[in-house]
């Protein structure tokens, strides 16, 4: 079979399974043809053939069944409809100046949580300038439960993305959308966390070595009571590594690691500092002299726990946060904290999800992007 100039192959599986369906030629209940013959008639590979069928399946046109195949739900039609009547009318962003002959552009989705001003807004920039460089249309969906992930994953499908772009909520436990996308090849990059004992493409930030960064930083000034403080627990990833990062680094400096000076999910409410009673003995004894923090949202929370209670930063403790505080309401200036490479995580991402749409490469891509130190006013030499 004949590919069209300029359309891809799996769209073409898709459009021949569509227009099969709008004229009667495949009913709802029908099984549609096994993917070995989608492989032989179409000459492509697998990938390409379950690219096709997931999209088509997370629009509800068809019903995927392990061990029996896929079948015309009986919804089919009516969805068909509904969509090229959609089609007609879609916007001039996807159109060129609202013709409706002007061809689609790739499209790629993003889903993500809202991980702080400056991290949200530096990954997307990464992306959209790959994207911009190929000309590629973006569509981003904040989530923040698994809930709102599913249903963002479920539309971007039905928009009919050709590749996702993944800040998972939690990776403790897994959606099962991305497990889906996954395992039938659909091309998918995960950014800021992996989904451990699977295989996927990624782009992570080194939190082990960023937190080994903090420490080593600390104990160079001479602190030799170190605390560790975040907003939630190790079944977050990237927290996990962080606290790994810092435990490691006292045994190799043979730091004291003791139970009360790691604190998490700590209560930010300004008012009522009574509310973290261990953090605030910590403070009024002054059981330690640093405090690293595996979030800014702790570190800004700590850094006015601090002052209210009648001490000082740097002068009675120093403080170093995880991610940039460029938008917070301090000074820029103010806080050491490990700057996490953000941009090109985006950057590299949309990167590597173009090529595995282009090439649909045989190795998973992974990267592990390095974090810096960057020495503001939150810590001194004691």
């Amino acid at each position: 079979m004949k590919k069209e100039a300029g359309t891809p192959l799996y769209k073409k599986i898709q459009s021949d399974i569509r227009y099969e369906i709008a004229n009667g030629i495949l009913k709802p209940g029908d099984k549609i043809m096994p993917e070995y013959d989608m492989m032989e008639e179409y000459k492509v590979s697998r990938i390409t053939v379950s690219k096709a069928l997931t999209q088509l399946s997370a629009s509800n046109i068809i019903e995927r069944i392990p061990g029996r195949g896929s079948f015309i739900t009986d919804d089919a039609p009516k969805i068909i409809q509904e969509q090229d009547r959609k089609e007609k009318n879609i916007s001039p962003a996807y159109l060129g100046a609202g013709d409706s002959s002007a061809p689609r552009k790739q499209s790629i989705g993003v889903i993500m949580p809202i991980v702080g001003d400056h991290v949200s807004s530096s990954l997307i920039l990464g992306i959209d300038y790959m994207l911009k460089v190929t000309d590629c249309s973006l569509w981003v969906r904040f989530t923040g439960n698994r809930e709102l992930e599913s249903k963002s994953i479920q539309e971007l499908m039905s928009i009919g993305v050709q590749g996702i772009i993944a800040f998972p909520v939690d990776n403790n436990t897994y959606n099962e959308h991305l497990i889906q996308m996954k395992f039938h090849d659909f091309p998918l990059v995960l950014i800021d966390r992996t989904l451990p004992g699977i295989e996927t493409h990624y782009v992570i930030a080194d939190n082990y070595m960023g937190a080994g960064l903090a420490v080593t930083h600390l104990y160079d000034y001479g602190h030799r009571n170190i605390a560790f403080c975040s907003s939630v627990g190790t079944q977050i990833q990237t927290i996990s590594e962080r606290y790994r990062g810092y435990t490691d680094s006292l045994k190799k400096y043979a730091l004291p690691l003791l139970h009360d000076f790691t604190l998490f999910a700590i209560n930010q409410d300004y008012d009522h500092p009574e509310a973290n009673p261990t953090l605030v003995d910590i403070i009024q004894n002054k059981r330690v002299s640093a405090f690293v923090t595996a979030d800014l949202s702790v570190a800004r929370y700590l850094y006015h726990l601090i002052l209210s209670l009648g001490y000082r930063i740097p002068e009675d403790f120093s403080l170093i946060s995880f991610d940039d505080p460029i938008y917070s309401i301090e000074s820029m200036e103010l806080f050491t904290y490990i700057k996490q490479p953000s941009y090109e995580i985006g950057r590299d991402g949309a990167r590597i999800l173009l090529d595995i749409i282009q090439h649909e490469p045989t190795k998973y891509q992974q990267i592990v992007k390095e974090p810096t130190l960057v020495i503001g006013k939150s810590t001194r030499k004691i």
